[in-house]
């Protein structure tokens, strides 16, 4: 779709049209994000200094960090550490990474020095480049302009998105979704190879910022396929060799080719090492309820507040379970009944309700209960990807939800365009009013639906003894206590001082880095923070030889995350070491080993 198909003149002044648009749509939507709101007066300044999101944002301004150091320093690879659980090096294939988004902050780094700003930049690149995309695949499917933009919306604001955009940088890149299925159509529509090479392009793009959208893809061009040879043979049963599905097979067989060849180390990782298992538990917890997909937007500030406490009262959390497309997107699927063509609606139909029972989990939950028949659970299609070793990584089904908003999306698209194309008979004027008067009108409940504010934010304030420490050259590891591979702002801590930590937050954790820690008397004094008294204190040569074998240069104490008790006997166990003590203020202890200091002490 270009400039001259839309009858809006060139293809420059259109795109240049289409992107002052949606620069200005993202910032409105992302205000309360993109401009800190501070006793109602905007301040541009907090763009350095704030975050929007929860505790796992911290896990991503660590990625883009560990980008940045590993291709500035002597590092071997990007997707291997030996800064997390040192000295033992580990694969970053299991973690929640986003090689793409490191890239693209390491070279927003050359002109942008405050990764907080750059973070930020991210967030409104994500809306704004989803919303080009998004109407390019909506446009080109409803042959609207309006339409598409209509479209756009419904994907590129949709609580999913939002909620996602909280928490997890990877999960919110969804911008490239919409191409994926974009170059799919062209291809099988035109046949011009740019189109198969751009799409697998974009293939191997989804990967690399989330390996969870791009198995999701892989999936749907696998079932675009069958209803693409379902369609063919139920219209003509002579024409089931026809150019199309021709093209289609192919289009899946090099996009399938390509992922395999991306999935291989994966593969290798998974035989030759053991990791934290996937527990069925934890897959239910995560795992869409029926009645999520029928709530509005969550966060909107004005009549959010009932959708908001209903998931809260779900298993698991509202980022997870957070999957509705819309009322808006909803209403305009039941209108697509009755105006799209069958021939339209149905690949997109047939998508929404797949990828819907896949978001449902291994069992149908319904209103945070499992459904039962003749005492036995109700099982679903998700249940053989919880069997198979490889794909029971998907450990949060409700994330299949994606593709579901991006269908609906379209649906909505083609209803609206279909709706135009009908009251052509009622002359140009008043077609022209109506339609208007349709689109602001579907437009203004779409903005007031997933409007989103406020939301939470986090301070990227931290203790300027971080900075002291970084000065350090040496490779002296820090012992964060307590040790703990849930505290996710450690590795936000470890981005200001860059020196090895002991332990981590990854997605799946290496099983023997765990048994190591466990058998270690130092160490596991420190990470049993939450056992009661009496608390088992190591012997004072068992914390010398950890100093040394450990290289721990630094232990720092953070007083928030241990209880009255556990820290006074910490504090008493330390009291030999007053004197190391170079940092005691802002909730944090920070004491300075180093080898030949702690030779005086044995």
């Amino acid at each position: 779709m270009n400039g001259f198909e839309t009858g809006h003149g060139s293809t420059f002044r259109y795109w240049i049209r289409i992107n002052f648009v949606y620069v200005v749509l993202a910032v409105v939507m992302t205000y309360p994000v993109i401009i800190r709101v501070h006793e109602h007066v905007p301040s541009f300044e907090k763009l350095v200094t704030f975050l929007d999101g929860d505790s796992d944002v911290w896990l991503f301004i660590w990625n883009l960090w560990w980008v940045d150091y590993a291709l500035s320093s002597d590092q071997d690879s990007v997707m291997r550490t030996d800064y997390l659980y040192h000295p033992h090096e580990l694969s970053l294939l299991f973690h929640s990474y986003s090689l793409l988004d490191g890239l693209m902050a390491y070279c927003l780094g050359f002109v942008l020095s405050n990764r907080l700003l750059i973070y930020n930049l991210l967030f409104f690149l994500s809306f704004f480049l989803t919303g080009l995309t998004s109407f390019q695949l909506c446009t080109y499917i409803s042959r609207d302009w309006r339409a598409g933009f209509v479209g756009s919306m419904l994907f590129t604001f949709s609580p999913y998105h939002f909620l996602h955009a909280l928490e997890h940088l990877n999960l919110m890149s969804i911008q490239w979704l919409p191409l994926a299925i974009y170059f799919l159509l062209r291809f099988k529509n035109e046949g011009q190879k740019r189109y198969l090479c751009g799409g697998l392009a974009v293939m191997v793009i989804i990967y690399f910022s989330t390996i969870y959208y791009a198995l999701m893809i892989m999936l749907m061009y696998l079932l675009f396929l069958i209803i693409e040879c379902g369609s063919t043979y139920w219209c003509n049963p002579v024409e089931c060799g026809s150019q199309g599905l021709k093209r289609v097979f192919v289009y899946t067989f090099l996009s399938g080719l390509v992922l395999f060849m991306l999935v291989l180390p994966l593969l290798s990782t998974t035989v030759t090492s053991e990791y934290s298992p996937i527990l069925l538990k934890e897959t239910e917890i995560y795992s869409a309820d029926l009645y999520s997909f029928f709530v509005s937007n969550p966060l909107q500030p004005i009549w959010g507040g009932p959708a908001r406490r209903y998931l809260e009262s779900l298993p698991g959390n509202i980022i997870e379970k957070g999957i509705s497309p819309g009322l808006v997107a909803l209403g305009l699927l039941v209108a697509a009944f009755f105006l799209v063509r069958r021939r339209d609606l149905v690949p997109w139909l047939v998508l929404t309700i797949v990828f819907a029972v896949l978001a449902c989990g291994p069992f149908l939950m319904i209103n945070g209960k499992q459904v039962t028949v003749l005492g036995k659970s109700v099982l679903l299609p998700f249940y053989v990807f919880q069997s198979v070793d490889f794909l029971n990584h998907f450990r949060a089904p409700a994330r299949f939800a994606v593709i579901v908003s991006l269908c609906l999306a379209l649906i909505g698209a083609q209803a609206v365009a279909v709706l135009g194309q009908r009251w052509s008979k009622w002359g140009p004027r008043k077609r022209l009013l109506l339609f208007r008067f349709l689109y602001c009108f579907v437009l203004g409940l779409v903005i007031a639906e997933f409007w989103s504010a406020p939301l939470p934010t986090l301070s990227g304030q931290f203790p300027e003894i971080y900075r002291q420490i970084s000065r350090d050259a040496g490779d002296s590891v820090v012992l964060d206590v307590p040790l703990d591979h849930t505290i996710r702002k450690y590795q936000y801590y470890q981005t200001i001082h860059e020196h090895p930590l002991k332990m981590a937050f990854l997605a799946r954790h290496p099983l023997d880095l765990i048994k190591n820690i466990r058998s270690d008397a130092v160490l596991r004094y420190v990470t049993d923070y939450r056992r009661k008294q009496p608390f088992t204190r190591p012997s004072p040569d068992a914390f010398q030889r950890a100093l040394e074998v450990h290289r721990i240069g630094y232990l720092i104490i953070h007083r928030a995350y241990l209880s009255p008790e556990r820290l006074l006997d910490l504090l008493c166990f330390m009291a030999p070491f007053r004197d190391k003590v170079i940092y005691d203020r802002q909730n944090i202890i920070v004491y300075r080993f180093n080898a030949s200091e702690s030779q005086s002490y044995r």
